[in-house]
C-alpha cells in the first residue's frame, strides 16, 4: 500500500514538472438546483441554492488540439423546495432548505481552438462527487400563521433524530464546460454537473439528482 502511494505521488510530481503541464487556481459562483419524486396530492416548488466554490486544476496536453483537464475543489449543491397541500379544510406548509457540501472531481477531454490571441476550450467528461457536510433546514407552516409549527436542522448526510435515511455521499455527474484561456495565463469558463446517481437514501422508489451550474475564473501557472 505504502509503495503504491509513493508511486503515485512520484507519477503526480514528474507530470506536474513536464514543462507541458499547466496546474491552475480558480474561484466561482454556482447555482444548484435538483430534479426529485414529488409526493402525489402536494404542490412543489423549487428555486436554486447560491454559493461560491473553487479549487485546483491541471492541464494536460495529448496533442495540439486535445488535453485530459482533470481538476478537484469544493462545490455545493442542493436545492430550496417548498411543499403545499390540504384536507379542503387545513392547508399545510412544508419549507425545505438543502445544502450539500462537496469534494468534486471533473476530469474532461478538452478540444482546444486558436481565434487570435484567445483560445477557446469546450470539454466533457464524467465527474465524482463526494459529500462532505452540510445543512438540512426544514420548517412546517400552517397557512396565513407566520410562526413556524415545527423546525429542524440536520446534517444531510448522516442519520439523526429528524433523518432516517440520509442522503448518499458518492455522486456521479455527467460534466461539461466551455471557457477561454488568455496569453496572460487567466482563463474563464462555464461549468455544468448533470447527477446521474440517484443519492436518495430512501428505501421508497424515491429520487433526488443534483443539477449545477457555475461560472468562474482562474489562472494558469507556467505556460
Amino acid at each position: 500500500m505504502k509503495k503504491g502511494i509513493v508511486l503515485a505521488v512520484a507519477i503526480v510530481a514528474g507530470l506536474i514538472g513536464h514543462s507541458q503541464i499547466r496546474i491552475g487556481v480558480y474561484g466561482a459562483g454556482s447555482l444548484s438546483k435538483a430534479s426529485f419524486t414529488k409526493d402525489e396530492g402536494l404542490a412543489i416548488t423549487s428555486k436554486p441554492v447560491y454559493a461560491p466554490s473553487g479549487g485546483v486544476v491541471a492541464d494536460i496536453p495529448l496533442s495540439e488540439k486535445f488535453s485530459i483537464r482533470p481538476s478537484l475543489g469544493v462545490i455545493q449543491k442542493g436545492v430550496k423546495a417548498t411543499a403545499t397541500g390540504t384536507d379542503g379544510t387545513v392547508t399545510g406548509i412544508v419549507k425545505s432548505d438543502i445544502k450539500m457540501n462537496y469534494a468534486e472531481m471533473p476530469v474532461l477531454l478538452t478540444f482546444k481552438k486558436q481565434a487570435g490571441n484567445t483560445t477557446l476550450v469546450v470539454g466533457a467528461g464524467p465527474s465524482f462527487g463526494l459529500g462532505m457536510g452540510g445543512k438540512l433546514k426544514t420548517a412546517s407552516y400552517l397557512d396565513n400563521i407566520p410562526d413556524p409549527l415545527f423546525t429542524f436542522e440536520a446534517n444531510p448526510f448522516k442519520k439523526s433524530d429528524h433523518i432516517d435515511e440520509p442522503f448518499k455521499r458518492f455522486d456521479f455527474s455527467a460534466s461539461a464546460m466551455i471557457g477561454a484561456e488568455f496569453k496572460n495565463g487567466f482563463f474563464i469558463s462555464a461549468n455544468y454537473l448533470h447527477g446521474l446517481s440517484n443519492i436518495s437514501g430512501s428505501s421508497q422508489d424515491s429520487k433526488f439528482r443534483n443539477r449545477t451550474a457555475s461560472v468562474g475564473i482562474g489562472y494558469f501557472f507556467g505556460r
